[in-house]
């Protein structure tokens, strides 16, 4: 787990709370959008659980998300 996975997930989290989408938080890190996919998706390898789960093209923080999210603001 590095500091950049835990930013993308961190500014992820803010896009979709502020309902905004992935391009939003990909542009607030100047990454491109498959970047920021792969930063979320390593994070979520090494937790061994998903955080979001996607409705369409609409992200939402799961359950685990939701449990992962003060730890990782900690951290930051």
């Amino acid at each position: 787990m590095n500091f950049h996975d835990i930013e993308g997930f961190l500014a992820v989290v803010r896009a979709v709370e502020a309902g905004e989408n992935l391009s939003d938080a990909a542009d607030d890190l100047h990454l491109s959008q498959s970047a920021l996919t792969r930063r979320v998706q390593h994070l979520e390898n090494e937790l061994g659980s998903k955080l979001f789960e996607r409705h369409g093209r609409k992200l939402v923080l799961n359950s685990r998300g939701k449990a992962f999210l003060p730890h990782a603001q900690g951290m930051v």
